[in-house]
């Protein structure tokens, strides 16, 4: 009997370890569930021909008709960085627009713009009709034609090959330090094009030349020259002392060229 007392408050010692336990179990499966940033809930993973792309609806926004920005994200990137980090999602919950995030190719995620970028170009990967088949599915969901492309470094040199080779199925296109390396632009719709540009960029040197992986870039003027040829409007905006980094400004800066 002796012995038992004096395991009693053993007993009552672990019991009580196994109540806290269980209510911090408890307000844990309260803080990731019930207070789970609503963003997660409105971004949606899809596959389309063995390729995937995320797309965001914010809740606020009109299913039918809505405005599609389609972004796609530089060498080395994926669309879930580009979702979590490139700032487009609050900017969307903001002016209620959807946001559509293709993933590049390959292990260096990259695009086929044409010239450059990486292993997308040397098997030829077909990125023209990837992003073909995913402007055609979010107008499908969307009911809408208000599809525009916007890109970032090699993501920004793919938007511009789609609003030469794609120009009936986007409104507009939309680049940051980007670069154009098709020989020729047809741009049939006479899409307008917005290009953000640093005069410091040493990647994709906006005066043209070479960057680190020695591509000859056409220069921002040489580009929109082409892309222009037909008349389309192009808009250059040059950021004096800016590197290739993305900027937190080009979500607005691109999205509101299209109002």
């Amino acid at each position: 009997m002796h012995g038992l007392l004096l395991l009693f408050p053993i007993f009552y010692f672990v019991k009580r370890i196994f109540v806290a336990f269980g209510i911090v179990c408890s307000l844990l499966f309260y803080v990731i569930v019930f207070t789970a940033p609503a963003e997660a809930s409105n971004l949606v993973n899809h596959f389309v021909n063995g390729r995937t792309y995320l797309s965001y609806s914010p809740s606020n926004v009109v299913p039918s008709g809505s405005k599609v920005f389609i972004f796609m994200h530089g060498s080395g990137g994926t669309a879930e960085e580009s979702a979590a980090n490139s700032g487009f999602n609050s900017l969307a919950d903001v002016q209620g627009f959807v946001m559509v995030y293709p993933q590049g190719s390959g292990s260096s995620a990259d695009w086929n713009g044409g010239g450059c970028c990486g292993s997308a170009v040397t098997d030829q990967v077909d990125d023209v009709g990837f992003i073909s088949n995913v402007i055609s599915e979010v107008k499908n969901a969307y009911s809408t034609d208000k599809v525009y492309v916007l890109g970032y470094s090699s993501g920004g040199i793919m938007a511009y090959r789609v609003g030469c080779e794609l120009s009936s199925m986007v409104k507009g296109v939309g680049v940051q330090s980007g670069s154009l390396t098709l020989d020729s632009c047809e741009n049939s719709n006479h899409v307008p094009l917005i290009h953000i540009h640093g005069n410091e960029d040493v990647i994709v040197p906006m005066a043209g030349g070479s960057g680190p992986d020695l591509y000859d870039f056409k220069s921002m003027s040489e580009s929109l020259a082409l892309f222009s040829a037909g008349g389309a409007l192009v808009k250059p905006l040059i950021v004096d002392g800016a590197d290739h980094s993305w900027r937190a400004s080009s979500p607005e800066t691109l999205v509101n060229f299209f109002d």
